[in-house]
C-alpha cells in the first residue's frame, strides 16, 4: 500500500499525488550522531528552506502557504520529539515534503483531489487518522480505519473531517514528515543507513512511502536537498 504518488508539472507547481497505505509500525534510529561530525557548523534552515523555494513571503491569496521563518521552526522540533538526530536524514525528510507540497504551498492534495489527503507529506487519510488520534488521543475513537483513493470513495466526508482535525494546528502539517518516518517505517536497515548516506533516500521512498524512489523529479529534488544541507559524499551521520 502506497503512500505518496507520482507528481506533474502544472506551470510552476508540482501537484501532490496518490498515496496507498504501507509500511506500518514503529521504528526508532538505532544508532546515534557520529561524534567525529560533531564540529560540523550549525545549520541555518531558515536559509535551507529559503534556497530550496520556500517562500520569504507568501502571496495573501495562498492561504495554505507558509514562509520559512514559519516552517523552519516547526521542523527542528518535529525532528527533536521524533529523535531524527541527522541532516541526512532531514534532507530526506525535507526533499520529500517540498516536492509534495510544493514548497509549503500546499496543505491538502490539488490533483485529483482526494478526500482527505493531505500535510506536507500528503498522506493518504488511513495515515491522517492515525497521526490525528496521536496529536489528540481520544480523536476518532469510534473509527478504526480510513480508506479513500478517488473522489467518490464512501469514507470522504469522513477523510475530510480527520484532515481538518489534523491541519487545525501546524504542527499537524508540518510535524507530519517526522512523526511518518518514526512511526509508519519499519525498515530499519534503511532508516539506520540514511543516517550515515543520503544513499539511502531513495530507498526510504520506495520502501516506506511507496513511490517510485528513482523518479526524476524526485531525484532532482532530494539532490537540491542534500546540497542544501550539504550531505552529498557524506558516509557519516551529521548531527543536526
Amino acid at each position: 500500500m502506497h503512500f505518496l504518488g507520482q507528481l506533474f508539472p502544472l506551470l510552476l507547481l508540482l501537484t501532490p499525488g496518490r498515496a496507498e497505505e504501507s509500511c506500518e509500525g514503529s521504528s526508532s534510529p538505532t544508532s546515534s550522531p557520529s561524534s567525529s561530525s560533531s564540529s560540523s557548523s550549525s545549520l541555518d534552515l531558515v536559509r535551507v528552506l529559503e534556497t530550496l523555494g520556500v517562500a520569504k513571503e507568501c502571496k495573501a491569496e495562498r492561504k495554505e502557504c507558509r514562509n520559512a521563518t514559519v516552517v523552519a521552526p516547526l521542523l527542528e522540533a518535529s525532528f527533536k520529539k521524533f529523535n531524527i538526530g541527522c541532516r541526512q536524514e532531514a534532507a530526506c525528510l525535507v526533499g520529500l515534503m517540498m516536492l509534495e507540497s510544493v514548497n509549503a504551498t500546499f496543505m491538502r492534495n490539488q490533483s485529483p483531489g482526494r478526500p482527505g489527503q493531505g500535510t506536507v507529506n500528503m498522506q493518504m487519510c488511513g495515515f491522517n487518522l492515525k497521526w490525528a488520534k496521536d496529536l489528540e488521543p481520544g480523536t476518532f475513537s469510534d473509527v478504526d480505519s480510513l480508506e479513500c483513493f478517488d473522489k467518490g470513495c464512501k469514507d470522504a466526508g469522513k477523510c475530510n473531517q480527520v484532515l481538518d482535525e489534523v491541519l487545525k494546528t501546524d504542527e499537524g502539517n508540518f510535524f507530519s514528515p517526522a512523526w511518518f518516518y518514526h512511526t509508519q517505517c519499519n525498515e530499519t536497515e534503511i532508516k539506520t543507513g540514511l543516517r550515515d548516506n543520503v544513499s539511502f533516500c531513495s530507498d526510504y521512498v520506495t520502501k516506506c512511502v511507496g513511490t517510485d524512489g528513482k523518479n526524476e523529479d524526485r531525484l532532482k529534488r532530494n539532490q537540491q536537498a542534500f546540497e542544501a544541507f550539504d550531505v552529498i559524499g557524506k558516509t557519516k551521520c551529521v548531527p543536526l
